[in-house]
């Protein structure tokens, strides 16, 4: 059988493919799936029951870049050893340059601009490069647009329903939907300039207790220990029906800010860097505010915590009825190289 690869660094890399993936023996061919070691990818993967391989994964931009011929030469020995037709990924070069010294066809999906030095690496040796509309940069002759959002390949209602029985079965329902705040540590190549910067959120978490429920998404395992009572040890398969049944969701994650969005929940984007698509979501619908960690004050939730619910779920089917099916867009994508591969 056929295979294709799919390079993952990101758990929403693996999302964005997962409806393929999971309906690859219908589509006729078989996955190889080689990721950057992350531990909530992993699960996913896991759970799902999907085999994978971990490329080489190091803690800076720089070492990541001085391993990077290592990881070409290792793949690129496996790829000779399977019938690939081609490369997904999202935003990730290390498949991308594999496949052209093998003269493979590789497809990079993107929606991060800031991520330069990824873009100048995959852009050279992606056969095309797919984004959504509202992305910012020109990628030259390769690049090509859709009318979506990536975070609508795993949330669009014809892939996700929420289910309200996982938040109630942590209580996080108790006292109405709760307030979510991610915190993340700025590891991804492209924030190798802020990667000592950490959100504070203490003061916001203690003034919206007194009236919210709290539920923190942290990665890593450090944080304080008067914070123990927020986190819940919920799966990574759970998170984005707890993120539905959220009245608010606020962090620095550009993903998790437009997942809220696509799922009628209003965000505060509290990251330094911005999006095409942040940028379309929050001047378009008003979905999301980007303000500061610094300088969040009790005043930017008044608004939104106020507002009824049925404005945002109106909001959210502007923005559905505005995009297209991103499932079949990707699964489109996928069944084109199939049909590539046998015509040619």
């Amino acid at each position: 059988m056929i295979e294709i690869s799919f390079d993952l660094g990101h758990p929403a890399h693996y999302l964005t493919f997962r409806n393929v993936l999971k309906n690859s023996e219908n589509l006729g061919f078989k996955p190889f799936i080689f990721i950057q070691e992350k531990d909530v990818l992993q699960k996913l993967l896991m759970d799902d029951g999907f085999n994978y391989i971990i490329r080489t994964n190091k803690g800076t931009t720089a070492s990541r870049i001085s391993l990077l011929p290592r990881d070409i030469i290792y793949l690129r020995k496996l790829f000779k050893k399977r019938n690939i037709i081609a490369n997904f990924a999202k935003c990730i070069p290390v498949g991308s340059l594999v496949s052209k010294t093998l003269n493979k066809r590789s497809i990079q999906l993107d929606d991060t601009e800031p991520a330069s030095g990824q873009i100048f690496l995959f852009r050279w040796a992606a056969k095309e490069i797919w984004t959504p509309h509202c992305y910012y940069r020109n990628l030259g002759s390769k690049h090509k647009r859709f009318k979506g959002l990536y975070q609508l390949a795993y949330l669009d209602p014809s892939v996700f329903k929420p289910n309200r029985s996982i938040p109630n079965s942590y209580g996080l329902l108790d006292r109405g939907k709760p307030i979510l705040i991610r915190i993340i540590k700025y590891q991804a190549a492209h924030d190798w300039q802020h990667r000592k910067e950490t959100d504070n959120f203490d003061k916001i978490i203690k003034e919206l207790d007194k009236d919210y429920e709290i539920v923190l998404s942290i990665e890593g395992n450090e944080y304080p220990k008067k914070w123990e009572r927020y986190i819940k040890n919920y799966t990574p398969s759970e998170y984005h029906h707890i993120l539905a049944y959220s009245k608010l969701y606020i962090g620095s994650g550009a993903s998790s800010a437009a997942e809220a969005a696509v799922l009628g929940v209003p965000s505060i984007y509290t990251n330094y860097k911005t999006t095409g698509f942040i940028l379309w979501l929050e001047k378009k619908y008003g979905i999301i505010n980007s303000i500061r960690a610094d300088l969040l004050s009790l005043e930017n939730f008044k608004e939104i915590l106020e507002k009824k619910e049925s404005e945002w779920k109106n909001i959210q089917n502007k923005i559905l009825n505005y995009c297209i099916n991103v499932p079949n867009f990707i699964k489109n994508l996928v069944k084109r190289e199939i049909e590539i591969y046998y015509n040619q």
